[in-house]
């Protein structure tokens, strides 16, 4: 998945269509890869979300030479990227389960790469101003998607155009 979507090719795990829209949506509107993340724990008084995934796209990693090749989480087999995404700031988002809302927040990747083997391979820690007890009662899913930037005006763009509500 890391290479196709690196290759402009959309590609989630465990059929999520939600994710994949998502995904196609955040590379439509900035032409670069998409990062699929489980939300992997909150820290709810700090605004601090950690994500987590072995499948990001080769480009988003910051320094490739720290990056490595190890096994998949869950099953310890087969082969998955653990490296350091960019700090800075990022737009998280997720289709509703009709695919009629988009849920959204932004926040800063404070942290990366943290080496948790209790969590997927690649990590980041994303410090937001949204309520994250909040934000979890209301994202519509498990898998979101990872962008670099602020990108909530071009996802109000998309969204006002395609009559799809932008739940921020």
């Amino acid at each position: 998945m890391s290479l196709t979507n690196d290759q402009g090719i959309v590609a989630s795990c465990e059929g999520d269509l939600h994710a994949s829209f998502s995904m196609l949506t955040g590379q439509l509107l900035t032409g670069k890869p998409v990062w699929m993340a489980n939300p992997s724990s909150i820290d709810a008084e700090k605004n601090l979300l950690t994500l987590a995934h072995c499948t990001v796209p080769f480009s988003m990693l910051s320094e490739t030479g720290s990056t490595t090749l190890t096994t998949h989480m869950e099953s310890d087999l087969s082969v998955a990227i653990a490296g350091p995404l960019r700090k800075g700031p990022v737009t998280i988002f997720r289709s509703g389960l009709d695919f009629r809302s988009i849920h959204a927040m932004t926040g800063y990747i404070v942290d990366t790469n943290m080496g948790d083997k209790a969590l997927c391979r690649t990590q980041a820690i994303i410090k937001t101003d949204t309520s994250l007890a909040d934000w979890m009662q209301k994202t519509p899913g498990n898998h979101q998607a990872l962008v670099y930037g602020n990108i909530i005006p071009e996802l109000s763009d998309f969204c006002r155009f395609a009559g799809i509500e932008l739940n921020i």
